[in-house]
């Protein structure tokens, strides 16, 4: 049983068994609303889960795109930064890669440096999107 199966069921007991046997109206509603605050958290938990899976899913994706989108040759310093992030793709290996992005900027393509730069927002920006919605 994992995090959030564990705090649903603590809920149903709340909701089912404890907020029905309480007499005293006060701690009936606080049974009632702990059983609503604990189903919250467990689907934050899930809903964790399930981003963190995606964002890693999209990291693993932008890891295998990225140096087609770079050219055949490309400057020292990005190629060691993007074999990182292809051997371990995590947000630190990509932060590695935008540094090393801007840093080579001047001996890339305006057009390279671009189509990197926005293949990498994209990437970024949907794992912000997915954090947003699990905090609003």
């Amino acid at each position: 049983m994992n995090e959030s199966e564990l705090l649903r069921r603590i809920a149903a007991t709340l909701k089912r068994q404890v907020g029905p046997a309480t007499e005293e109206p006060l701690a009936k509603s606080q049974a009632f609303m702990a059983s609503v605050v604990l189903d919250k958290v467990a689907n934050q938990l899930d809903d964790q889960q399930a981003r963190q899976l995606a964002h890693k899913t999209n990291l693993s994706q932008l890891a295998d795109v990225l140096p087609s989108l770079v050219g055949d040759a490309p400057p020292q310093v990005l190629s060691e930064a993007l074999s990182t992030f292809a051997a371990a793709p995590s947000d630190l290996t990509v932060a590695a890669v935008i540094e090393a992005l801007y840093a080579t900027r001047n001996d890339l393509t305006e057009a390279v440096f671009e189509t990197l730069r926005a293949t990498i927002r994209r990437t970024l920006r949907a794992d912000l999107d997915r954090r947003l919605k699990v905090a609003g």
